[in-house]
């Protein structure tokens, strides 16, 4: 059974580029060549691929996604010690869009997807085949931290008063999100 992992947003470093059109066989060399000068860190301490956004007659779009190589394979390995070795580890962003486009197939126009994780959030916009995605500092536990320090309570207490606040069903596909009242 294949076994995929997902990176958060925090962890995963993307960068989008616009590259003129080049020769499908030249693409490879050109894409690795604007991983060594969009990557901030020395190449081979990182994991990295690409994904083809988008491309026409003048240019093509691709998304660059990096990560600390330890991180990936302290990751790995963990994964092997439980006998779940990955085949695949992502930034999470990608497992939303693919989600997304498995749940909602008769989706059109632009859609909004979020994903508020406790360190940061994944804001993705989303149109067919074309995307762009963005990660926030501001998570679950930012929240918390807020409430806490607004209440001075201990954080266990904070962390209730904020999951309270949480709608207990989710809400119909269109309708807009209202928080209460605390």
């Amino acid at each position: 059974m294949p076994v995929g992992y997902s990176l958060p947003g925090n962890l995963v470093l993307t960068k989008y580029l616009k590259i003129p059109q080049t020769p499908l066989k030249k693409r490879g060399k050109i894409v690795a060549f604007e991983a060594r000068q969009n990557i901030p860190y020395p190449i081979g301490e990182v994991a990295w691929d690409d994904f083809l956004i988008d491309e026409d007659d003048l240019d093509f779009e691709t998304v660059i996604a990096a990560s600390k190589t330890e991180l990936v394979e302290s990751l790995s390995l963990y994964g092997k010690q439980a006998k779940m070795d990955p085949d695949l580890i992502e930034p999470a962003f990608v497992g939303l869009i693919n989600a997304f486009r498995f749940n909602e197939p008769q989706a059109v126009g632009c859609s909004l997807l979020l994903s508020i994780g406790a360190k940061s959030t994944d804001i993705i916009l989303f149109n067919g085949a074309k995307f762009y995605s963005r990660n926030v500092s501001l998570g679950g536990n930012t929240l918390t931290q807020e409430i806490r320090g607004a209440l001075d309570l201990p954080f266990e207490d904070a962390e209730k008063i904020k999951r309270s606040a949480v709608a207990d069903e989710p809400l119909p596909a269109g309708e807009r999100i209202a928080f209460k009242q605390a």
